[in-house]
């Protein structure tokens, strides 16, 4: 955190948006990981708004995707629903992991929305769409660890999968990925009050 602080004030300071927009979206999924879904709001809604008024291509997928997979977790699923209707946010649908990453939050969404067969439909596009766009291999293992993990080891070709999945995570010290399963779980748990 504090070097995504620093970034921030740094980007800030030299008026360097488009660097400022990536930090602020670094930053918001920092706060989300680390269960402070309010600040993380903050960030990601400045890093989405910066997006926008720069018509920014790059950033912009996986900006929208975690500020609506925020929005969900944090219980505005309307809110979430909006970012993901957003023709900004699908003006980069078609690149290597903004695709992926939108299907995820879509399938978060659907998690909290407690509609499992949308999300484990979401979420068997979104490994499709991670094995055909042959993106960098923690990006691919860590789509198989969250949907195996949170559908079964079926939903991702079996126990063989996932567990090459998880030791691809480990290996490459992805731990964030390791852990975003139980993150889901215990803040669409919290969210329901139970």
């Amino acid at each position: 955190m504090e070097h995504a602080n620093a970034a921030v004030v740094g980007f800030r300071g030299l008026g360097a948006r488009w660097e400022l927009a990536g930090a602020l979206a670094d930053r918001g999924t920092i706060h989300r990981l680390a269960g402070r879904l309010e600040e993380a709001l903050v960030d990601l809604r400045e890093a989405f708004g910066l997006c926008r008024e720069l018509n920014e291509r790059a950033l912009v997928g996986p900006t929208a995707a975690e500020l609506a997979r925020t929005l969900g977790l944090a219980g505005d699923l309307t809110a979430a629903r909006a970012v993901l209707d957003d023709p900004l946010s699908r003006v980069a649908e078609q690149e290597p992991a903004a695709g992926t990453s939108l299907l995820l939050a879509e399938a978060t969404i659907a998690l909290a929305e407690q509609d499992r067969e949308v999300a484990l439909a979401k979420s068997i596009a979104a490994l499709e769409r991670a094995s055909s766009e042959q993106i960098v291999p923690n990006e691919q293992a860590a789509v198989v660890w969250w949907s195996g993990s949170l559908f079964g080891a079926q939903a991702v070709g079996g126990h063989e999968a996932l567990g090459s999945a998880r030791d691809t995570l480990e290996r490459n010290r992805w731990r964030q990925a390791l852990g975003e399963p139980e993150l889901l779980n215990a803040a669409l748990t919290a969210e329901r009050g139970g």
